[in-house]
């Protein structure tokens, strides 16, 4: 991850790869940097790329000029409270929303630009794991996984069994195609879910609030994993937490987001060491601090 005070910018729709790139200023002004700006980013190396995105619905606001660059192989974690809009951010990432204002770059690519079938063949390259796993509990586990191979593949059912055989052992569990979700326990629907998420060898991996519901032993497990994927196969991910634990343990770059508003961004240390009182509330989890207790329970 490249220092926070030096991000890379990009060239906007249209323009030559040779042209010079557009300025691009990243969020808000309290960063922990000032005025950081991206430079020369490209789908090559930065595969989500957000340019000044703001989303609404109706007249409420959920995400307000949010920026970021997301490198490949790298791990981004999006660090906030419920409701601040982190879940959204990823729906704008993997084209199931569009932004209202700003735009969003997948793999080089303006997804405003884009018709439904030129996103869908994106959305291919990416996998979604979800925050309370989404499998379909009245088929088996190996259905389960096998599900968009059947869907976006032509592969034989002999090749479909051995790619589902392969992912459970990449999570952990081998000999479990037989099984129902509602024999496992919630962790290991978590590890399905990444299961079938990485059926179609994704590039990228976007995972909402993977270690929520879990006790910390199975959370622990969790968050090896997403390392351990990153290690083995070189996966970008970008993972939607509450826990400032999750952004400690495995972020190369954190983005904190309060009510829809980027707060600040960094890696974990530079974000910890911040001297926003928001921030620091929200990263060490106290209960002092310019948010009340009170509000922290109502929402």
């Amino acid at each position: 991850m490249k220092s926070a005070s030096k991000r890379e910018s990009f060239p906007p729709a249209g323009q030559s790869p040779g042209a010079q790139p557009a300025s691009l200023s990243v969020g808000p002004a309290v960063r922990l940097t000032p005025s950081p700006e991206v430079a020369g980013v490209d789908g090559s190396t930065h595969p989500i790329i957000l340019e000044r995105v703001t989303y609404a619905i109706g007249r409420k606001t959920i995400l307000k000029d949010i920026s970021l660059a997301v490198g490949k192989g790298e791990i981004y974690v999006v660090m906030g409270l419920s409701g601040s809009g982190k879940t959204t951010l990823l729906r704008l990432m993997i084209g199931l929303a569009k932004p209202s204002r700003g735009r969003v770059w997948l793999f080089g690519n303006d997804t405003s630009a884009l018709s439904e079938e030129e996103l869908n063949r994106l959305r291919r390259r990416m996998g979604m794991v979800f925050q309370y796993s989404a499998l379909f509990d009245s088929i088996t586990v190996g259905r389960n996984v096998a599900f968009p191979l059947r869907e976006h593949t032509h592969l034989s059912r002999a090749e479909i069994e051995r790619v589902v055989a392969q992912k459970l052992s990449q999570v952990g569990l081998p000999g479990t195609e037989n099984l129902l979700p509602t024999q496992l326990s919630g962790g290991m629907k978590k590890r399905v879910g990444v299961a079938r998420a990485l059926a179609l060898d994704p590039e990228v991996m976007l995972y909402d609030e993977p270690t929520s519901g879990l006790d910390t032993l199975y959370g622990a497990r969790i968050n090896r994993l997403i390392l351990e994927l990153r290690q083995r196969l070189g996966v970008t991910s970008v993972v939607v937490t509450h826990d400032p634990e999750v952004a400690r343990l495995m972020a190369d770059c954190v983005g904190v987001i309060h009510e829809g508003t980027m707060l600040a961004e960094g890696t974990p240390q530079q974000v910890c060491s911040s001297e926003d009182g928001l921030v620091q509330q929200l990263m060490h989890c106290r209960p002092e601090g310019p948010l009340a207790l009170d509000l922290l329970i109502e929402k």
